[in-house]
């Protein structure tokens, strides 16, 4: 799965040669996360007597610590940036636990004014732009990429 998706992230990459390269990988890890998220708490739900908000932290957990090993080993490459594994793991949990409670709290104020499940559409960009640049600047201390390539003529 991991081959797959370099594979996929250099494809994009080379395609849209201005978006820089971390954000299709954090898209790529995203989507295998939220994969895994949805997969577990479904069979957490359907083949056991765990309660639902039990099965939910469980499964939306182990995305997390998916995602947090992912970022750090492939999206960003942070093995070797400043902090310790343990620090940065504090301030990845800390960026998604805020990330939950923005995503929360954007949800309930477009619900008072649209359906509840455009709400959770409208909030899923608003809150992966928040992941990602938390992540990069703050959690793995990426830095800020510089300025994609421009597309030339021959391009």
């Amino acid at each position: 799965m991991i081959t797959f998706l370099r594979h996929a992230a250099a494809r994009l990459t080379r395609a849209l040669p201005f978006v820089d390269a971390t954000i299709l990988r954090f898209g790529a890890v995203g989507l295998l996360t939220t994969t895994l998220d949805v997969c577990l708490f479904t069979f957490l739900t359907s083949t056991t007597a765990i309660p639902l908000p039990v099965a939910n932290l469980l499964s939306y957990g182990t995305g997390v610590c998916v995602s947090f090993l992912l970022n750090r080993n492939w999206t960003f490459s942070a093995t070797k940036a400043k902090g310790s594994g343990v620090r940065q793991a504090i301030r990845f949990a800390t960026v998604y636990t805020v990330g939950a409670t923005l995503s929360t709290l954007v949800v309930s104020f477009l619900a008072a004014f649209i359906d509840k499940r455009l709400a959770k559409l409208i909030s899923v960009p608003i809150i992966f732009f928040w992941h990602y640049g938390a992540a990069r600047l703050w959690a793995f201390q990426a830095g800020w990429p510089s300025a994609p390539r421009r597309l030339s003529k021959r391009d």
